[in-house]
């Protein structure tokens, strides 16, 4: 939990609780097509206002955190 909570600090500092589409792409380092893709596949990750997509960092931690997980299998293109 305490490394957890060290990466937290590193790759969020400076971030509001809730981010903007933007920010996720400056974290994760991909372009905003990447990050819509994403959302698109794991709803659970967002919400919306209005057309403007929110993503809370503790749902970008969780699937930052999936993407980790050993059960997790790349999709194939």
């Amino acid at each position: 939990m305490e490394t957890e909570t060290h990466v937290y600090n590193i790759v969020f500092k400076g971030y509001p609780d809730v981010l903007t589409v933007q920010e996720v792409c400056e974290i994760l380092r991909v372009s905003d097509k990447v990050v819509y893709r994403i959302l698109h596949k794991n709803p659970w990750l967002f919400f919306d206002t209005g057309h403007i997509f929110r993503i809370p960092k503790k749902n970008l931690m969780k699937y930052m955190k999936l993407l980790d997980s050993p059960m997790y299998e790349q999709p194939t293109t």
